[in-house]
């Protein structure tokens, strides 16, 4: 009997259900250098346990932090206008406030409306970039930053040192003079004591893994990786908004509609656009159409799937009708349309064309564009429908406004 009674247990051991599998989002840290992490069914980290600590992380509707708790007990509550911006935070019963800007926080206040701290930034630069000095009791300091704008000094009217920090790659500091204190940090970012978090407006960054608490808010617009800081390379790059890689601290925009640097150029409704693809019946590539907002030019990327008559793979620039003002500074994230091209006498090359019509917030859309191409592998025509999907949306810093 105990020998059938084992048998019985192990043929039905077999055929017990599985045990459910836990998905994680794609690029989330689960774990390294002793550290652990989980994360919600959207991606936002909700615990970090560090050197034995574990920090529990709550969000808004809108995928905010909210609240920070370390063994029951709260470390820290945040509150945002609508825009994102972080306008409170408080910290073991103290509550601070914050003003805006157009280049970035500009002051700090406490409960009874007391200014504690006021900033200046140099012209030009990007959101919350390159500060210039910093006021606390009527005293003005002034920074000294690096290439990418981030603080590594902070002078008095004397020209004494009274903080100064050193950074690892991915801006982790280590302060070494603090007799006045500065929060600011990377471009973009202030750092939180009590969590050791950078608030970078759109997202929280933890300078200590180089990665952020939660996935990019443009999705791919920003990088495959959706928690990755500046694709990576922290020493050349940027990323102000906590939503997209700038090449440094004068490449972009302030807040996306106003402009930064450089002459005015005066352009038509027309931009240009370049590309190339493959066919051979489903095909697909990419293009760049170069345009002008109204007050600054853009670089807007697509790319392609398309379905229909064609072989062979072409590159190819032209015009793209219409695509200055309203187009360029509200572009359609998903278009629908038809190219077709054709050979020339000429070997090698061919002319080619095609519309587009798409929604965005503003309502519908068109597109048209035409030019010749190059021929890669013999392209002798197509004429194929396509689908267009924006993935980066760019100011080259370049101002320019229509005729």
């Amino acid at each position: 009997m105990v020998r059938c009674f084992f048998i019985f247990i192990a043929f039905f051991a077999q055929f017990a259900p599985p045990k459910k599998t836990r998905l994680f989002p794609p690029h989330a840290l689960l774990a390294g250098g002793g550290d652990s992490y989980d994360y919600d069914v959207v991606g936002n980290m909700v615990s970090r346990t560090r050197a034995g600590v574990t920090d529990a992380f709550g969000y808004s509707i809108d995928n905010r932090l909210e609240a920070v708790t370390r063994a029951g007990a709260e470390v820290g509550s945040y509150g945002y206008d609508p825009y994102g911006r972080r306008l409170l935070k408080t910290v073991k019963g103290v509550t601070t406030y914050y003003l805006y800007a157009d280049n970035g926080l500009v002051a700090e206040f406490s409960e009874d409306g007391t200014e504690l701290k006021s900033y200046g930034y140099r012209p030009g630069a990007a959101w919350g970039s390159d500060p210039l000095f910093m006021m606390e009791n009527n005293q003005r300091y002034w920074y000294i930053n690096d290439h990418l704008g981030t603080p590594q000094k902070l002078l008095d009217q004397s020209g004494a040192v009274v903080w100064s920090a050193l950074y690892d790659a991915y801006g982790r500091a280590t302060v070494e003079v603090e007799a006045v204190e500065s929060n600011l940090r990377f471009p973009g970012q202030y750092y939180d004591e009590e969590t050791g978090l950078h608030y970078n407006w759109h997202r929280y960054y933890d300078p200590a893994t180089g990665r952020y608490m939660t996935p990019d808010p443009i999705g791919l617009e920003g990088g495959i990786n959706l928690y990755l800081y500046s694709e990576a390379d922290p020493v050349n790059k940027i990323d102000p908004l906590g939503l997209d890689t700038y090449d440094d601290v004068y490449d972009g925009i302030v807040d996306g509609s106003g402009p930064l640097t450089g002459p005015y150029t005066p352009l038509t409704d027309n931009g240009t656009y370049a590309g190339g693809e493959g066919h051979f019946i489903l095909g697909g590539g990419a293009f760049t159409i170069t345009c002008c907002d109204g007050n600054v030019v853009r670089k807007l990327t697509y790319v392609k799937v398309c379905l229909g008559v064609a072989f062979g793979g072409s590159g190819s620039g032209g015009v793209a009708f219409d695509a200055n003002g309203p187009s360029c500074k509200n572009p359609p994230v998903n278009m629908l349309g038809v190219e077709a091209g054709f050979s020339t006498p000429i070997p090698g090359l061919g002319l080619e064309g095609g519309g587009a019509v798409g929604t965005n917030n503003e309502g519908i859309s068109t597109s048209l564009g035409g030019g010749p191409s190059g021929g890669i592998w013999g392209l002798s025509g197509k004429l194929t429908p396509c689908y267009y999907r924006l993935v980066r949306n760019k100011s080259t810093g370049q101002c320019c406004s229509l005729e």
